[in-house]
């Protein structure tokens, strides 16, 4: 799949300026390829390994930067997400090693281009540049379709989106109107 991306400086492929708009769209496509590889394992047979301490931090701000509203949403929707996929971690081997890889993956790829964590880069167009590098990942898609269920999925968010919820009990979006969302 081939993404047109516009650079900022072009002799530099590193420093490719990521619209959210795409990133959005091109990481729900890819949705499909990493679900069932995210969700193999052993489940809960096995003792997980413990994740390392800024796990969860690193995790909430990758998660605001795969899903990122400024300002629209706090930070309590994000960390229900991350809260959910550390405590599966805790519980269940497979997922534990899924996110222990994937993090060292993720602040090894940051490291190498910027000279940082994950955490420590200022710039979400680095981050989103290293976040594009791992998203056909089973990791990085775990993290992902979390969200998408855990933000899109909660009731009480949707006022916020400026979704109304569903439209088939009254007639469809015909009747009640569509494309109603300023901010995507």
């Amino acid at each position: 799949m081939h993404f047109s991306l516009k650079h900022r400086k072009p002799s530099n492929p590193l420093t490719h300026r990521v619209d959210r708009r795409l990133f959005l769209k091109t990481t729900s496509i890819t949705a499909a390829l990493g679900i069932g590889a995210a969700t193999a394992g052993i489940s809960g047979a096995l003792a997980a390994q413990p994740l390392p301490d800024e796990a969860g931090a690193t995790l909430l701000h990758m998660a605001k930067d795969i899903y990122p509203h400024d300002g629209l949403i706090p930070d309590q929707p994000y960390q229900a997400v991350v809260d959910a996929i550390l405590e599966e971690a805790r519980n269940d081997a497979a997922v534990a090693t899924l996110c222990i890889d994937g993090l060292k993956d993720v602040n090894a790829r940051t490291q190498s281009l910027y000279g940082k964590a994950y955490v420590d880069v200022a710039s979400e167009d680095e981050r989103v540049a290293v976040l594009r590098s791992v998203e056909l990942t089973p990791f990085f898609q775990k993290l992902r379709t979390g969200l998408l269920f855990g933000i899109y999925n909660n009731k009480e968010l949707w006022p916020k989106l400026g979704y109304e919820g569903s439209s088939w009990e009254e007639g469809g979006y015909l009747y009640r109107g569509f494309d109603d969302l300023d901010w995507l």
